[in-house]
């Protein structure tokens, strides 16, 4: 008895077809970058991170509005690279500030709940 797998080997066509949805699919996610509106914010950001990291200056990045929507789903990046560029610029007091509200704050409402 032998083996015949039962998969079939794909068309030449069936090639050319899977290239050509992959393309149009990856320039449609371009496209939809390229309208979103963080993405200049985003490039700007990027700029901020290689800047901190490397140690020279970079110009302030205008803010987009938080209420703003994202198609391409940019605003997540975006509000990170704002908090790490934000933290790395107020290096001295910014990271135990952070530290002490986030473990300070649910201590007190335990404390304030727990009082009564």
């Amino acid at each position: 008895m032998t083996y015949e797998p039962k998969t079939k080997r794909p068309s030449s066509m069936g090639d050319i077809s899977s290239t050509i949805g992959g393309g149009l699919s990856a320039l449609a996610q371009v496209a939809g970058v390229a309208n979103d509106p963080y993405a200049q914010e985003l490039v700007c950001r990027i700029r901020q991170v290689v800047g901190v990291e490397t140690g020279t200056t970079v110009p302030p990045c205008t803010a987009t509005p938080i209420t703003v929507g994202s198609p391409a789903g940019l605003r997540k990046p975006v509000l990170g690279m704002r908090s790490y560029v934000w933290a790395e610029q107020n290096k001295p007091w910014s990271y135990p500030t952070v530290i002490a509200v986030a473990i300070g704050v649910p201590f007190l409402l335990g404390y304030l709940t727990g009082r009564k």
